[in-house]
């Protein structure tokens, strides 16, 4: 049986709704005890190094104090395991103003994902100058990178990452 895959068994499904939270936090407790961490997170996939590169840090980046420039984050609703389909909500909020733009999608493509931002920036009402996410795999790709860039957008990573060929730690 795959990790974080519940068979298709009446009997163990049954069995598995009878199990109280508390005991099935239990459970993981133990299991992180003898076999360490489990870990829920995937890794970045390899194609992103070259998007992270081209992509500035928020700090080296000049904002005037005027609305439009973004920041968007992603949460996953799969209770840690990413197996199946399991909703994702993108909220954007605009740094200056405060606002909130809200979209949500079963599933997680590159397309799709892409069409969430467009459904949001849709409905902005001032011209979006630059974009700021945590540099997540989801933001990371090359349909995106084309989208903010057609649209003049500047697109900014927050997260500090080492630059140890550079002998410069961020």
């Amino acid at each position: 049986m795959d990790r974080g895959i519940i068979p298709n068994d009446p009997e163990i499904i049954c069995h598995l709704r009878s199990i109280s939270p508390s005991s099935l936090y239990r459970f993981l407790r133990e299991a992180e005890m003898r076999c360490g961490t489990l870990t829920r997170t995937r890794s970045y996939p390899k194609s992103h190094k070259g998007l992270r590169a081209r992509i500035p840090y928020a700090i080296a980046v000049e904002r005037d104090n005027e609305p439009g420039h973004l920041q968007g984050d992603r949460r996953e609703h799969s209770g840690g395991f990413h197996e199946g389909l399991y909703i994702h909500i993108l909220t954007i909020t605009d740094i200056r103003t405060g606002l909130v733009m809200l979209a949500a999608q079963l599933g997680l493509s590159a397309e799709g994902f892409k069409e969430m931002i467009s459904s949001c920036l849709s409905r902005y009402p001032v011209k979006v100058k630059t974009f700021q996410t945590d540099g997540g795999p989801e933001f990371l790709n090359r349909v995106l990178e084309d989208y903010t860039r057609r649209r003049g957008i500047k697109f900014i990573v927050s997260r500090a990452r080492p630059m140890l060929r550079r002998g410069i730690i961020m």
